[in-house]
């Protein structure tokens, strides 16, 4: 288990890392560059990861599942490896040269600039290691990375006119950092001939894993490229954007125990260790709770403090974006649990495809309606209301194997302490007024609040968690 908590803080600061970054910059960022650019480059980088979509197809997913069942085997795991990197390049060549007549087409150089990205998928092996449990690597990739990101935006962007040179620092240095794994490669790998080598017998999998992934893009994508579509408004898109950023900086934090514990499950799958897969599912979900409800309870409460300053004038928009986006923050974490972490590491791929494909389908449906009628609200409002339905979907598939009705119950505390945490921080944010001091005075306070609820309920994680924190602090010393 100190292999699985280890891993666990590794990914929260690697997730951590790879959203903070926006969030440290947006502020300047809104400034600088105006609402209009950032609605632009929004929807400009919504219409790239189509053709990014293709390029990775399922191979993140499929990957980082075959790497983990062979994680005991160098040799097994080099071929697993070999087989998924040979079709994914031969897949992303192909959506390259596609992508360079597009660009060519549109005759724009922000989609010249986005070149990159694409070519970032043909030297991505982020998943090799995050199959062999080997976060540690990429949170310091990460750390390298991001630092220089914000370097260079602070020190090169500084009026509407750097727009062009904030893509290509933002694309630029995302490619980087899939560069940088590369070297590390050959600690893990062995040499095998080419002829124990099948790379396209796993072109049905990595399908089958694709038509899920184009359903998941597509629900989160297609909102904001609906938006500039029927709207016509990059306000409207900028709006969106800056709500979802903050979203979306929060999500991989509360999901940060799944990514973790994907391919411990895989493994125990693969060894039918059914009880294993179902204790490991059952760990999540606390911690899922745990993370969860105060995230999306001070979402909706700091709301109103914290966007005024944060994004400046002109943004007052955001505000009750943030307050029905932050519902997003438990059902996701509901619907990333029970799909990507266990349907996919179970190789129940087509379960998988069925929910995702569903809630995609409707999310475009209802986009289409309410998009017409309340803009941004509307394209917030029918994420939420897809995401529910995937997650009742879900529910429905997995009843057998895992017992809802247990994974429902454990959340009772959380849900507790979270209202009364809410009604706090919601009367301190009226009281107070719009300013980094006083957001951070509101969000400590309802960490304190909720912290101390969850003593007073008695809660078993948070007390568990509590002691071994405290002991470790208080560990005696050893005698000379």
């Amino acid at each position: 288990m100190n292999r699985i908590n280890k891993n666990y803080i590794y990914n929260v600061l690697y997730e951590a890392l790879t959203v903070i970054t926006p969030l440290i910059t947006a502020s300047y960022l809104s400034r600088v560059l105006g609402a209009d650019n950032i609605g632009v480059f929004s929807f400009t980088e919504s219409i790239v990861s189509y053709f990014e979509l293709f390029a990775i197809m399922g191979i993140t997913v499929y990957g980082r599942r075959e790497i983990s069942f062979h994680q005991d085997d160098i040799v097994g795991r080099t071929k697993a490896f070999w087989n998924t990197k040979i079709t994914s390049l031969a897949i992303s060549l192909t959506v390259l040269i596609v992508y360079i007549l597009f660009a060519s087409y549109m005759n724009s150089v922000l989609y010249w600039i986005f070149t990159m990205s694409i070519i970032a998928t043909l030297v991505d092996v982020t998943w090799f290691f995050q199959g062999m449990e080997e976060f540690g690597r990429i949170v310091l990739r990460n750390v390298i990375l991001k630092v220089l990101t914000i370097i260079c935006i602070f020190s090169f962007v500084k009026t509407r006119d750097d727009f062009l040179l904030y893509a290509f620092i933002h694309v630029g240095l995302a490619l980087l950092s899939e560069v940088m794994l590369l070297p590390q490669l050959r600690k893990y790998l062995c040499k095998v001939s080419l002829r124990d080598l099948r790379p396209f017998r796993n072109f049905k999998p990595i399908i089958m894993l694709f038509i899920p992934s184009i359903a998941v893009h597509i629900y989160y994508r297609i909102d904001k490229s609906m938006i500039g579509w029927i709207t016509r408004d990059s306000f409207e898109n900028g709006y969106y954007e800056q709500a979802t950023s903050i979203v979306r900086t929060i999500i991989p934090l509360v999901t940060a125990m799944g990514t973790v514990l994907l391919p411990r499950i895989s493994f125990c799958h693969k060894k039918k260790d059914i009880e294993g897969v179902r204790n490991y599912v059952y760990k999540n979900v606390r911690f899922l709770w745990f993370l969860t409800i105060p995230a999306a309870f001070g979402v909706a409460a700091v709301a109103g403090n914290v966007v005024p300053w944060f994004f400046g004038p002109g943004f007052e928009p955001v505000i009750p974006l943030l307050k029905v986006l932050a519902v997003m923050l438990v059902i996701h974490g509901w619907t990333d649990l029970l799909g990507y972490n266990y349907l996919i590491p179970t190789e129940q791929e087509k379960k998988y495809s069925i929910t995702v494909i569903s809630g995609a389908f409707l999310n475009v449906v209802l986009n289409y309606f309410f998009i017409a009628r309340w803009k941004a609200m509307g394209a917030a409002f029918a994420s939420v209301i897809s995401e529910s339905v995937i997650l009742i979907v879900q529910m429905r598939m997995v009843r057998k194997a895992l017992n809802i009705h247990k994974m429902l119950s454990l959340g009772i505390n959380y849900v507790i302490a979270g209202l009364v945490m809410f009604v706090a921080v919601s009367f301190e944010a009226k009281l107070l007024e719009s300013s980094i001091i006083n957001t951070l005075i509101i969000a400590f306070s309802g960490v304190i609040v909720y912290c101390l609820m969850l003593l007073v309920l008695r809660d078993s994680l948070f007390m568990d968690t509590a002691k071994a924190v405290l002991s470790k602090i208080h560990k005696p010393k050893k005698s000379d």
